[in-house]
C-alpha cells in the first residue's frame, strides 16, 4: 500500500478545492493506496466536505500562509518541524500539494525535497502577479523548480509551465475540471419586473478576479445599468473595496453572498468574467453546461470558451461597453448549443474519471 498525502495550506474553499475533493474521491476508491489529507485547522468548509468521503484520513496543520513562506521554507528544509513529523509518522510516499498559486503550499515542497519524497504541485495557473518586481520574479522562478511533478488543468497550462520550468513533458499531468450537471436542477425563471437582463460576476472578491473593473465600467458608462441588472457574487479580501465603490453604493451593482448554484444560475441571463488571469474556472464550465451566455476578457486561457464577438479587450472599459451594448444579441441558441457541446466533449465526468485513473497509475509507477 502506498501512502499519498494531499496537502492544502489555505483557509479558503473555492473551485480548486472543489476539484481536489473529486480527485480525492477517485483515489479513495483504489485499494492500493491510503489517502491522507492535511488541511488547515480553520478550513471548516473543506473539512466538512472531506467528512463525506469514505476511506480517507484527515489531519490538521496550523501553518498560516504569508509572504514570508519563501524564508520559512528554508527553515522547514533544514530544521525539525511539524510537516517533517507528519511525513514520517504517516510514512508518506507521495505528496500532492493543492496550490492556488506556486507560492501557496510551497513549504511542503521544501520538506519533500529534504527527504527525497515524490511531490506534485496541483496548480491551476501560472502565478501572474500584477505587481511583480525582479526579486519576486526570481523567487517565483525558484519555487517553480521545487516540485518534482506538476498536475495542471489544461494543455495550455502544461505548455506554459514547460516554458517556465524547463522540465520534461513526462513531469506534467493533466486532469481537466468537470461540472456534475446531473446534480443541478435549474428552474426556468420568469421575466423580471423591469425586463432587464441579469449579469452575474461570480468568484472570490480579490485582485485576480478584478471585480473593480466592472465597477469602473459602470461608473464610466452609466447607461449599462439601464440595460442590465448587475450582481457580484462572492466574498473575501477585497470585499470592503468593492462595497465602497460608487457603482455599488449607488445601487447599480448589488453584491450577493455565496448561495446555491441553483439560485445563482436560475436568475442569471449572462455570466461575465473580468479576471486578470485564470486556470480553467468552474464558472465557465458551469455556464456552458447550463447553457448560459458568456462574456469574457481576451486572455489566452479563456479564448476557446465563447464567441470572438463576446470577448472584450482586457482592462478596456470601452471594449466591455461595446460588447454588452452591441454584441450580446449575437449569442444565439446555436451558439449556446455550441458551448454546451464544447463542455460535453471536454469537461464530462467520465473524462475526468479517466484522467484521475491515469494520473493515479502514473503516481504509483513513479512512487518508490
Amino acid at each position: 500500500m502506498k501512502n499519498i498525502l494531499f496537502f492544502n495550506q489555505t483557509i479558503d474553499f473555492g473551485g480548486h478545492e472543489i476539484m481536489s475533493l473529486e480527485i480525492i474521491k477517485e483515489f479513495s476508491l483504489n485499494n492500493s493506496v491510503n489517502v491522507i489529507i492535511c488541511i488547515h485547522k480553520m478550513n471548516e468548509k473543506f473539512y466538512n466536505e472531506l467528512l463525506k468521503i469514505n476511506n480517507i484520513k484527515i489531519i490538521f496543520h496550523k501553518i498560516n500562509y504569508s509572504k514570508f513562506d519563501f524564508i520559512r521554507g528554508f527553515f522547514y528544509f533544514f530544521f525539525s518541524n511539524s510537516l517533517k513529523k507528519i511525513l514520517i509518522s504517516e510514512n508518506i510516499d507521495t505528496v500532492i500539494a493543492i496550490q492556488g498559486s506556486i507560492k501557496m503550499s510551497a513549504i511542503i515542497h521544501f520538506v519533500t525535497r529534504r527527504f527525497n519524497i515524490n511531490s506534485f504541485s496541483y496548480i491551476p495557473f501560472h502565478f501572474k502577479s500584477i505587481k511583480r518586481n525582479i526579486i519576486n520574479k526570481l523567487v517565483i522562478k525558484f519555487l517553480f523548480k521545487l516540485p518534482k511533478n506538476y498536475l495542471v488543468l489544461s494543455d495550455y497550462w502544461k505548455k506554459e509551465l514547460l516554458l517556465i520550468t524547463k522540465r520534461k513533458k513526462e513531469d506534467f499531468y493533466i486532469i481537466k475540471n468537470f461540472f456534475p450537471e446531473n446534480e443541478m436542477q435549474i428552474e426556468k425563471r420568469g421575466n423580471t419586473s423591469d425586463n432587464k437582463k441579469n449579469i452575474y460576476l461570480i468568484g472570490r472578491i480579490c485582485e485576480q478576479k478584478n471585480q473593480i473593473f466592472l465597477c469602473d465600467a459602470i461608473k464610466s458608462f452609466p447607461n449599462l445599468s439601464e440595460i442590465y441588472n448587475f450582481y457580484i457574487v462572492g466574498n473575501r479580501v477585497d470585499y470592503d473595496i468593492i462595497s465602497n465603490h460608487i457603482s455599488v453604493k449607488s445601487g447599480k451593482i448589488k453584491i450577493l453572498p455565496w448561495s446555491s448554484l441553483n439560485t445563482i444560475y436560475s436568475n442569471a441571463d449572462i455570466i461575465l468574467m473580468t479576471s486578470h488571469y485564470e486556470g480553467v474556472p468552474l464558472v465557465v464550465i458551469e455556464a456552458m453546461a447550463l447553457k448560459k451566455p458568456l462574456v469574457l476578457p481576451g486572455i489566452k486561457e479563456l479564448k476557446d470558451f465563447t464567441l470572438p464577438e463576446l470577448i472584450y479587450e482586457p482592462e478596456n472599459l470601452s471594449s466591455l461597453n461595446f460588447v454588452l451594448t452591441e454584441n450580446v444579441s449575437k449569442f444565439s441558441d446555436e451558439v449556446i448549443q455550441r458551448n454546451y457541446n464544447y463542455y460535453i466533449n471536454n469537461f464530462s465526468k467520465e473524462s475526468f474519471k479517466n484522467d484521475c485513473r491515469e494520473f493515479l497509475n502514473n503516481v504509483l509507477k513513479i512512487t518508490k
